[in-house]
């Protein structure tokens, strides 16, 4: 899972997990969905996304773009 971050939604939250590269620290990040002004989960799913991919993702966004939308 160092590689990986793991992200949970669920209708009513939104979950992010990762490890540092020892594995010796784990953060998780707990978003309630009642305070986002766009959230829509209709059923619980995981993702797991290598760190990487996820950054070159991120890394192209600008100021424009106010919205991300995981399907």
């Amino acid at each position: 899972m160092a590689n990986e971050i793991c992200m949970d939604f669920t209708p009513n939250t939104f979950n992010i997990t990762s490890q540092n590269h020892t594995k010796t620290v784990t953060k998780r990040c707990v978003f309630h969905c009642e305070r986002l002004n766009h959230f829509y989960c209709k059923e619980p799913i995981n993702v797991d996304i290598k760190r990487e991919t996820l950054e070159k993702i991120f890394r192209n966004l600008d100021k424009p773009h106010y919205k991300i939308t995981f399907l």
